[in-house]
């Protein structure tokens, strides 16, 4: 069939169709009587992760998959109603791979970081919505808009923050070279907390990957250093720390997306609480390689890419269907991404493998 004349309907109905209701709904509470849309959880706050699970207990059906591509969207309940959510994190493009068959018996799990690439950035009461088709897309020669069915999720809620409102974590900048000199205040309005300081102070640095939010890799250093645990951080108090990136010990030493966790507790038996700092960019120094490893490479356009850039330079691809026809070497496998000397390259599969 005609993919260039597919992938541009889909893309249009994927966005228009919530709009103008030309989808068939199938039971709003939990999707159809074949269809079990699932979430991990019924509350979640700005730092969790939301995991998805599809289960199909019908016949086969077929969803779009693909490169920052799910089959998936949310729905927001305001004024009564249910709408699609229009405040989603930015993502890189999506690239549309051939439609996927999900047979009796299976499911697919799906997870999304709340606030980044696809899911919401606000508070509120949500909902997922699973799109799919009863039969191959592909294989249909005229494509209709009313052939996507949707399937819903049980209703869950996104609270308002990840760290209690009386504390305010903050950064001094949002970007930083390896080799400058980060300084980040923890301030607290509420209630005295406590917290365990040392040379490598009460913080941990986390980083965003593979949509989602871990704890770092950071530079190991066998030190003899002081510990105080039990200090107290008073109401009204702050305390402030710094790092110099890439350098410190245990501060990370590749360019990516991190934040803070700021580790506390209410009492000096207590259970220990983290809130978190504000997303912050750490990049190479001017002049020096562009790239450690193939993992700091990514193609460089949404379509049919011929080349690769660093991932922080990556193009925004949410809501882009790209055709399926092979027309560059890092199309339908051809090729990959790598770091050769410093620089992002696109290479045949099997080169430097």
């Amino acid at each position: 069939m005609d993919y260039v004349k597919y992938a541009t309907l889909l893309g249009i109905a994927v966005i228009l169709l919530p709009l103008f209701g030309c989808v068939r709904e199938t039971n709003p509470s939990g999707g159809s009587d074949k269809i079990f849309v699932s979430t991990d959880s019924r509350n979640y706050e700005m730092s969790d992760s939301i995991n998805v699970t599809v289960e199909n207990l019908g016949t086969s059906i077929w969803y779009e998959w693909g490169q920052n591509f799910e089959p998936f969207y949310f729905e927001v309940y305001e004024n009564g109603e249910w709408k699609r959510s229009e405040n989603l994190g930015l993502c890189p493009l999506g690239v549309l791979g051939p439609p996927r068959e999900l047979k009796n018996g299976e499911s697919i799990s799906f997870t999304y970081s709340i606030s980044f690439c696809n899911a919401p950035t606000l508070p509120g009461t949500y909902r997922a919505v699973f799109y799919y088709y009863l039969q191959d897309p592909s294989l249909i020669a005229s494509y209709d808009p009313s052939d996507l069915q949707k399937a819903y999720s049980q209703e869950f809620e996104i609270a308002g923050g990840p760290e209690p409102e009386y504390f305010f974590i903050s950064t001094d900048s949002r970007a930083y070279e390896l080799g400058d000199t980060l300084e980040v205040t923890v301030k607290n309005l509420g209630p005295g907390v406590f917290y365990d300081d040392s040379c490598f102070t009460p913080f941990v640095f986390e980083v965003y990957d593979a949509r989602s939010w871990k704890e770092a890799e950071v530079i190991k250093c066998m030190v003899d250093c002081s510990f105080e645990k039990n200090k107290e951080l008073p109401t009204g108090a702050s305390a402030t720390f710094q790092y110099t990136v890439g350098e410190s010990c245990f501060t990370p030493e590749k360019p990516g997306t991190y934040r803070l966790a700021f580790t506390y507790y209410a009492d000096e038996s207590g259970q220990k609480t983290r809130a978190y700092s504000h997303q912050f960019e750490i990049v190479l120094p001017s002049g020096s390689f562009d790239c450690y490893d193939d993992s700091d490479c990514v193609p460089a356009t949404c379509c049919h890419p011929s080349e690769c850039v660093l991932k922080r330079e990556a193009p925004i691809c949410s809501g882009i269907a790209c055709t399926l026809s092979c027309e560059t070497l890092l199309d339908c496998g051809e090729g990959r991404c790598i770091c050769l000397e410093g620089a992002c390259e696109a290479v045949r599969m099997g080169i430097y493998d």
